[in-house]
């Protein structure tokens, strides 16, 4: 998963932030992930939450990249995101991202799901990001 956020207060420059009050960036929480696997490669049933860690990109964007286990279409996952002074500013739930732009995880291998989160003034737009190139070497 790959999130983005636009326009929340954030400090400039390259740092990171994790889970703490007072952070200026903020952060991001993810509810209901499954947190493990049983002998037979399947999901345990088990969920948890997730505060993954957030930097700031040169284009004054914060960005948070990471991977959770296999979950489908429909899933409990809720994101919250905080502002630096521990307050909610906005929620996500991820089967409701996923079905309004038609994004199937069920059939994919693996996949990267790109969140936009724009904020507006007291607006806010979530959209799927564009989806970056990546230079790829072979291994000859």
């Amino acid at each position: 998963m790959a999130i983005y956020i636009e326009g929340l207060e954030t400090t400039l420059g390259e740092t990171e932030s994790g889970r703490a009050a007072g952070d200026p960036q903020g952060w991001i929480m993810l509810r209901n992930v499954f947190v493990g696997y049983d002998f037979t490669k399947r999901v345990t049933g088990v969920t948890d939450n997730m505060y993954p860690t957030l930097r700031v990109t040169g284009e004054h964007i914060l960005q948070s990249k990471f991977d959770l286990f296999r979950f489908g279409n429909e899933n409990d996952i809720e994101i919250d995101f905080y502002n630096g002074e521990g307050k909610q500013v906005y929620f996500l739930r991820l089967s409701d991202f996923l079905r309004d732009n038609h994004i199937q995880v069920e059939e994919a291998e693996e996949l990267t799901i790109p969140i936009y989160i724009r904020f507006r003034g007291v607006s806010v737009e979530v959209s799927v990001k564009e989806w970056d190139s990546e230079e790829v070497d072979p291994i000859v």
